[in-house]
């Protein structure tokens, strides 16, 4: 089920080669997100920091899949629908991030689904329990998990469209924003 994440690593880090930058590709495991063994929806367990840390530390852009971990036996695990999300939310937070970017199809959180309201509007700032609250009602744009692990350590996220330069939606706590 992970493929598609690693073969997108591999092929992300080779666009960056040719541009002259020395990467990394990593997969979650690699990068240190361990979970449990619920294979589907994989909770996660701890993350250890200084495996993306070390490469960092060797001049070298990491690249990470998103949508997977590893158990403490070594198998690959996957962490369920957005799990990508979750991911860069917890290397975020693993990493003491100053924020997190979540990219996605659409300028940010909207008012409704585009696909159904055309003229649904884009929502500049939400603050964390806002953006939970509708990731858990079907909301689709980012998964409540990375709203959750962003909260723990009030990193903002910012939510973009991976096709165009439009502001996003800032998830955050709002009084200290």
């Amino acid at each position: 089920m992970s493929c598609g994440e690693i073969i997108s690593a591999v092929v992300m880090a080779g666009a960056f080669a040719e541009k002259g930058y020395k990467t990394r590709g990593l997969t979650g495991g690699n990068a240190g997100i361990i979970t449990d063994d619920n294979y589907g929806n994989a909770g996660v367990k701890n993350v250890e920091a200084e495996k993306v840390l070390n490469v960092l530390e060797q001049g070298l852009i990491p690249i990470v899949t998103g949508f997977q971990g590893m158990t403490e036996e070594g198998d690959y695990t996957t962490l369920g629908r957005g799990g990508s999300d979750v991911t860069g939310a917890l290397l975020g937070k693993a990493l003491n991030a100053e924020y997190v970017e979540i990219y996605t199809d659409v300028d940010g959180i909207m008012t409704a689904d585009p696909k159904i309201v055309p003229n649904a509007m884009t929502i500049d700032r939400i603050d964390f329990v806002e953006a939970f609250q509708m990731a858990c009602q079907g909301a689709k744009v980012i998964h409540p998990r990375a709203v959750e692990y962003a909260l723990e350590d009030n990193i903002p996220l910012i939510v973009k469209n991976t096709f165009s330069d439009a502001p996003g939606t800032v998830i955050t706590n709002l009084v200290e924003y």
